[in-house]
């Protein structure tokens, strides 16, 4: 599930550091630590890359596709939301009516008509490669948060989740097949490493 991941530092490890009665990583350090992961999740999302920084799998050119925009349940509120994105991306739609809709027009029901979701995103919406944004905000990733479970002498643990119910569902279903959420192999040594100099910087009295 990608809902949350938590991930736990034991300060007894030799990769961390020695273990010291005195030793801690405080809660202010252990949240700029993940405030620091959630932005890196951010940006290597944005530039198409998952948590291991191989390129997503790219999306689906399968089509035609017939996508629901806002959240209207009319056909008149669904052709208004549709429009409204046309607009503000600078296309065109074609008219609701009883012939065959254009790609790229509205269907009678109030739905955008798309070549594809590949079309969608990268032609339609002038997305430049597979980013996992969803068609208009507030987008998944901006509902990422970070929160500390525990901090103290002996380890750190912390975790990072969604605030938005919905938005963690639609995370779940994307790192099935493109994993952008968590911790990758260099984020873990990062973490590490910095959580390492805290605890050097203790021990040396710092």
């Amino acid at each position: 599930m990608a809902r949350a991941v938590t991930i736990k530092l034991d300060l007894k490890q030799p990769d961390i550091g020695t273990r010291v009665s005195r030793v801690r990583v405080t809660r202010a350090q252990a949240t700029l630590l993940m405030e620091e992961q959630r932005s890196r999740i951010v940006r290597r999302t944005l530039s198409g890359v998952d948590a291991d920084e191989n390129p997503f799998k790219p999306y689906s050119t399968k089509g035609p596709i017939y996508v629901k925009i806002g959240s209207g349940t009319t056909p008149s509120k669904r052709a208004r939301s549709a429009q409204a994105l046309s607009r503000k991306v600078g296309r065109k739609t074609g008219r609701r009516g009883s012939g065959v809709t254009p790609i790229g027009g509205i269907t009678p029901g109030g739905y955008l008509k798309a070549k594809s979701y590949s079309w969608l995103k990268l032609d339609f919406l002038g997305r430049s490669n597979v980013d996992l944004t969803g068609l208009r905000a507030p987008h998944m990733l901006q509902s990422m948060t970070s929160r500390v479970i525990r901090a103290t002498n002996r380890g750190v643990a912390v975790q990072l989740g969604f605030q938005d119910p919905r938005k963690g569902a639609i995370a779940s279903g994307n790192n099935q097949t493109r994993p952008f959420f968590g911790f990758g192999t260099k984020d873990i040594k990062l973490i590490a490493r910095k959580v390492r100099a805290i605890v050097s910087k203790q021990i040396k009295g710092g």
